[in-house]
């Protein structure tokens, strides 16, 4: 519901805003509750609700042209790998103020972390930054940065790999994976 309050004050404030809502398996009775708000609204031709899952590309095609992205979640989040998709893929995170986002601010992540239980602040925050495009460049210049050094699956799976063998060693265990020595 407050997705859908912040889409309604977003397309109301900005006649050239365009909304998406993904919402994956069982989102069904979050959906058809939205459509009717919006369409009530006469808002329904610019707030785009699907329900159910999207085959993996067109996920990827969406992320690829969105400005910003929302994850309001309420209840405390782990790290989303829908985040780091979306933001690898260039979109400017706004996110539920949680304290696994405030760590990765630390480690250089740039996001605007907002109280996400007031539409009505996350809509005037996201048109406050769509309106400034140089900051909307910095923090994604910013962010590709965080993803290279971070998120980076190689990197990082490697370093998971090496860390795991290391603990097997230092146990007297066979390394983990196997290597060909090629």
């Amino acid at each position: 519901r407050i997705v859908t309050d912040v889409f309604l004050n977003l397309a109301r404030a900005n006649p050239g805003v365009q909304c998406i809502s993904l919402g994956g398996e069982g989102a069904g009775d979050f959906v058809a509750e939205a459509r009717a708000r919006t369409q009530s609204a006469g808002l329904s031709e610019r707030i785009r609700l699907v329900d159910g899952n999207l085959p993996l590309s067109d996920v990827a095609e969406l992320m690829s042209v969105c400005d910003v992205f929302l994850s309001l979640m309420q209840e405390p989040d782990m790290r989303s790998l829908s985040i780091i998709q979306a933001t690898a893929a260039g979109g400017i995170p706004v996110l539920s103020d949680q304290p696994e986002y405030r760590e990765m601010t630390k480690s250089g992540f740039r996001a605007l972390l907002v109280d996400g239980s007031k539409p009505e602040a996350v809509a005037h925050a996201v048109l406050g930054l769509i309106n400034d495009r140089r900051l909307v460049e910095q923090i994604r210049m910013t962010n590709d940065a965080y993803i290279a050094r971070h998120e980076d699956f190689q990197t990082n799976m490697m370093r998971l790999l090496d860390s795991i063998d290391a603990v097997c060693a230092a146990h007297a265990h066979p390394p983990r994976i196997a290597t060909t020595g090629d």
